[in-house]
């Protein structure tokens, strides 16, 4: 007959070997002589007949404390333990420093804080100095942003670039750089060649007169000058042109036709010059007299006498 007790004890179960007073409670697994925890998941493991756990928990202790020590206890049965040994306060220090602020005593530029140096023992202002891209620094030691339009960026070299002719017709590069703009919101836009033109002209790119120019459109601005192709350019050809041609040369000893042309980037003389010999040349027509009318056509030494200079 059973009990009341025995129906009213819901871990009782008839058919166990182990549901008398003497079996044992499955809510924690058994540890073994000496093993010692200091905290327990709240995870329960089973235990086989063999009194060994069978199940998947785990009962674990973790210390937190200066100088204590943790267990594991595994499912199988296994211990196993750290210890971790930290400060008293369990703190970190890190021994640097705090910068100075404005006004305050430093020895060297490391001691004040950003946007400032050392200055005759007190940090000051680094007003005016980068302090990022379109940044830089007030009298306040604050990061602000940079003026509109103020340079930032790579820079471009101008020097490499064409500026167009000069009023001479030679075509120059341009001069110095051309540096990124920061606009309103402080972002920088880069570099452009066109802002090499704010620079104005550099040095010759490709040398002609205005006399033997032969097409100004050959050096347009700001394209690199190795691109530049001289004879588009200039006439380098020997041509004679209006303002390039033989040129009369009246002397005090003697008179001469000197040969100018087109050539090697200008009009220059080319040949040897004509001696005109008794006469003088026509400055007019750049050639010698051949015949006079009047002994100013003739070279000093000789007179005018029936159209002829003897």
């Amino acid at each position: 007959m059973l009990s009341a007790c025995q129906l009213a004890n819901p871990k009782w179960d008839p058919d166990s070997d182990e549901s008398d007073a003497g079996g044992a409670s499955s809510s924690a697994a058994t540890l073994s002589a000496g093993e010692t925890t200091t905290s327990s998941s709240g995870s329960s493991a089973s235990t086989s007949e063999s009194g060994s756990p069978t199940g998947t928990g785990t009962s674990a202790g973790t210390g937190t404390s200066a100088g204590e020590t943790s267990t594991t206890v595994t499912a199988t049965g296994e211990e196993t333990g750290s210890s971790t040994t930290e400060g008293a306060t369990g703190g970190e220090t890190t021994g640097d420093p705090e910068c100075q602020p404005l006004a305050g005593a430093c020895v060297d530029k490391g001691d004040c804080c950003p946007c400032s140096s050392c200055v005759d023992g007190s940090c000051q202002a680094d007003v005016g100095a980068a302090c990022g891209e379109c940044r830089v620094c007030d009298g306040e030691a604050e990061c602000v942003l940079a003026a509109i339009d103020a340079p930032c960026g790579a820079p471009i070299d101008c020097t490499a670039l064409s500026c167009g002719p000069d009023a001479n017709g030679r075509c120059r590069a341009c001069a110095g750089e051309a540096f990124g703009r920061c606009d309103a919101g402080g972002s920088c836009l880069p570099a452009q060649p066109s802002g090499c033109g704010d620079n104005g002209p550099g040095e010759i790119a490709v040398s002609c007169t205005q006399s033997c120019l032969k097409d100004a459109d050959a050096c347009p601005k700001f394209v690199p000058v190795q691109g530049l192709v001289p004879n588009d350019f200039c006439l380098n050809d020997g041509s004679i042109t209006p303002g390039c041609h033989d040129q009369c040369a009246n002397e005090a000893l003697y008179s001469e036709v000197r040969q100018f042309r087109c050539w090697e980037g200008g009009c220059k003389t080319k040949g040897n010059a004509v001696d005109c010999e008794k006469y003088r040349c026509d400055p007019e027509m750049d050639v010698c007299f051949e015949s006079c009318v009047t002994t100013l056509q003739c070279l000093w030494a000789f007179s005018c006498t029936d159209s002829a200079c003897k």
